[in-house]
């Protein structure tokens, strides 16, 4: 719970590609559903999915695989490597895997 005087919390994921390009944002609200007008003024090509607690999740991890898949552009063809620091389940690796991603995960506690 936040106070009213620092408002409500919006969990942000952030992806810099080596190269220097970036991923657009991807936002987790802190709503039961979704609605696009929540990212109407946002940064060109942010997207975001909603989650009660407005922290991420297995399941918006997996939205945001998909998000990022669509900007990498990786492939079978095209592989990337993604080092994630963040909740990655079964599902997630899964549709990593089919699509090129290879995925290295930080230890608890160290990518600060």
């Amino acid at each position: 719970m936040t106070s009213a005087k620092r408002g409500t919390l919006v969990t942000a994921c952030c992806c810099v590609i080596a190269v220097g390009n970036t991923v657009p944002v991807f936002f987790v609200y802190p709503r039961v559903h979704f609605k696009r007008n929540m990212i109407i003024g946002g940064p060109p090509g942010c997207t975001g999915t909603a989650n009660p607690s407005g922290w991420m999740t297995s399941e918006c991890f997996l939205q945001w695989i998909k998000h990022f898949v669509s900007f990498s552009q990786s492939s079978s063809d095209n592989t990337v490597l993604l080092l994630v620091d963040s909740h990655v389940s079964y599902d997630c690796l899964k549709r990593a895997s089919k699509n090129g991603i290879t995925m290295v995960t930080f230890p608890p506690q160290t990518a600060h």
